[in-house]
């Protein structure tokens, strides 16, 4: 049976005939989006050494995120950009309630996103009517919430000898399917 089959399937392939490979592309025609909150979602991130311990980054960058949600313009087609917020983020400590989160890591050496801010959306894709999304912005400079530089920066060699060191950017997010 073995050799039957490698022979029907093994012809084709040795002789490069009849190739049998799909590929499919799927895109969904409407695109969902969820509002979110600390229940259900939690997206932690810290910087480590070579061997998983936190490093601590005080004084070395400044970490931002942003929620840039995006509609679609009916007149041009393109989806504009209607109001960056940034998010402040804490130590996890407290803002989740993933069980293995708290289970298998110590929260308080993680920096979670509070998702606990009004009207909150994620999810549409560039080809859709809107765009829900979240960018973290690693910067020099240190800015506050209103997106307005502050006097804090970093000077450029400090930045280098940090990096210098092999630091690691380690993000969780859980693995979640939408329906």
């Amino acid at each position: 049976m073995i050799i039957t089959t490698s022979i029907f399937f093994g012809k084709d392939f040795y002789n490069r005939t009849n190739p049998k490979i799909l590929s499919q592309t799927t895109i969904p025609e409407k695109h969902s989006k969820i509002d979110i909150s600390n229940k259900l979602l939690t997206i932690s991130w810290r910087v480590e050494d070579a061997n998983g311990n936190e490093i601590d980054f005080t004084g070395k960058f400044y970490a931002k995120l942003v929620y840039s949600p995006y509609i679609k313009n009916p007149s041009t087609k393109n989806l504009d950009n209607i109001e960056n917020r940034n998010l402040p983020m804490k130590r996890c400590n407290g803002t989740t309630n993933e069980e293995n989160f708290n289970k298998f890591k110590n929260p308080e050496s993680w920096y979670c996103v509070n998702f606990d801010i009004k009207d909150l959306q994620f999810g549409g894709y560039w080809d859709s009517e809107f765009l829900y999304s979240f960018n973290l912005n690693l910067n020099m400079c240190k800015y506050d919430l209103n997106n307005k530089k502050t006097d804090e920066c970093v000077k450029f060699q400090d930045f280098k000898e940090f990096l210098d060191q092999r630091v690691f950017f380690v993000v969780n997010f859980p693995s979640v399917y939408f329906d």
